[in-house]
């Protein structure tokens, strides 16, 4: 193979999101070279989400956003054609409709003092399909990205704001984990 993906090997996982071009492109190429390819959905729009299903494995999106792509699709998370669906909801923590295997994993949020949630969903995505990708379990890949995005929103800023592993593995102790 050649291109951005000449080095991908089965397994491996591409992560996507929504203001990126080429989506469903990279989303094929990916699934075409054994790739997990994780979308986030994020910012919101129905017909990217579309152009995407059936290629995603697992698609990412905040309630409001799941609320809406139900709404478009007159069909339940559960029946989509993916193996998952993680859902993002703020301080209420996350969950993940196991499409694949019919069942549902929730993970509570960490009580924090919120300053800034900017970037607290991507800062979750990443985490999350790093978690994926060093091996962790959804129910441990999802705990360690929500460790991730609490000590985020603790501090003003986007990217720069963002916790390296150290300190989110520090949180994770601290927080009995």
């Amino acid at each position: 193979a050649t291109g951005p993906l000449a080095a991908a090997a089965a397994g491996d996982i591409l992560l996507l999101q929504n203001e990126t071009s080429h989506q469903a492109a990279a989303a094929r190429a990916g699934r075409a070279a054994g790739m997990r390819v994780i979308y986030s959905a994020a910012p919101f729009e129905a017909a990217s989400v579309k152009a995407v299903l059936g290629l995603a494995t697992i698609l990412v999106m905040n309630r409001g956003e799941s609320e809406a792509l139900v709404r478009e699709l007159g069909t339940a998370l559960g029946d989509l054609p993916v193996e998952g669906v993680l859902v993002t909801m703020g301080g209420a923590g996350a969950g993940y409709h196991d499409v694949k295997h019919g069942h549902f994993i929730a993970v509570p949020a960490f009580p924090v003092a919120p300053v800034d949630t900017t970037g607290a969903g991507d800062t979750f995505t990443g985490y999350f399909a790093a978690g994926l990708d060093q091996g962790l379990g959804l129910d441990a890949a999802m705990r360690l990205a929500s460790a991730a995005a609490a000590v985020k929103v603790t501090r003003a800023g986007a990217a720069d704001a963002i916790p390296d592993r150290a300190e989110t593995d520090a949180f994770l102790r601290k927080h009995h984990g």
